[in-house]
């Protein structure tokens, strides 16, 4: 199968453990991926709230050197996007968002919890700060696509206002259905019809208290997204968004590494036509990095 995932936490977890992508005890290791046609992946450098803002400026750089100094060269079916998780580091200077498009991020995603100089995540009621959309303004003039997962449900709606005035779309990498879990990580359908109107993507996620309110989801309560998805018009814009190595492992039965989306293809293949399937899977994230100049670096 071809597979294209929005979000993992990655890069972070090989900086620490001091491994390389090619082949680690994380959830993504490329050594496992061999029964993989292709495979994208978006690679996201986390923004540790515990952290100053110049420590997670600096760790942004030292994260994305071992990544190059200990992976490389990468096997040629596999290719990815830098993405960055949480605006901290970005500090009240507007300036180092081009430095992060100048070393490759194609993908901000500005908050991820409580409120920052950016402004309010998911688990607060307060939307963008004007120096936020400002950042987001300047996203958008360089090519870096706006990410709306951990944003409050205001946040998300100042990106969206913003995304209309520059004419851009904006994405949700790794946020579930809230009509089929009630978590406000999670989209409501408005939000959802939306980033489909304007050609965005959303990425479903594999963190269990996203997938379910049950304890222990399975790739039926995964599946249950997938269908809430596609019945409100998103099957153009539909992928996934694993959050792998950013989940503490807290994920829905029999799945745990990358190879485990082999199980989740073998489901829906069995569920949706192969059309549909193959969208999902890889081809709409393909088509919008494609349709808005994203190069898939290698």
């Amino acid at each position: 199968m071809k597979f294209f995932d929005l979000h993992c936490d990655t890069l972070a977890e090989i900086y620490s453990a001091k491994v390389s992508l090619l082949s680690n005890q994380c959830n993504i290791s490329l050594d496992i991926t061999e029964n993989f046609e292709k495979y994208d992946q978006v690679l996201a450098v986390w923004s540790n709230p515990k952290l100053s803002n110049d420590e997670l400026y600096d760790k942004f750089f030292d994260t994305l050197s071992h990544f190059k100094s200990t992976s490389f060269p990468l096997p040629e079916k596999f290719g990815y996007i830098l993405a960055v998780e949480g605006g901290n580091l970005i500090g009240n200077d507007i300036s180092r968002i081009d430095a992060l498009y100048d070393h490759g991020v194609r993908i901000f995603t500005p908050v991820w919890s409580d409120l920052t100089q950016i402004g309010g995540a998911f688990n607060t009621d307060i939307g963008l700060t004007d120096f936020g959309k400002d950042a987001i303004k300047r996203c958008f003039e360089l090519g870096i696509i706006p990410d709306v997962s951990h944003s409050s449900d205001k946040g998300f709606f100042d990106v969206y206002e913003l995304s209309q005035i520059c004419g851009k779309p904006f994405i949700a990498s790794h946020s579930n259905s809230r009509a089929v879990c009630n978590h406000m990580r999670n989209l409501t359908d408005e939000m959802a019809a939306i980033i489909a109107k304007n050609k965005g993507l959303i990425g479903i996620s594999m963190f269990s208290p996203h997938v379910s309110e049950n304890e222990n989801p399975t790739i039926d309560d995964i599946y249950r997204h997938v269908e809430h998805y596609l019945s409100v018009g998103c099957e153009d814009v539909l992928a996934f968004g694993g959050d792998l190595d950013g989940t503490g492992d807290v994920m829905p039965e029999g799945i745990r590494r990358i190879n485990d989306f082999e199980k989740i293809y073998s489901y829906l293949i069995k569920k949706l036509p192969a059309g549909t399937v193959d969208k999902i899977m890889f081809e709409n994230a393909n088509s919008f990095f494609e349709r808005n100049g994203v190069i898939i670096q290698k």
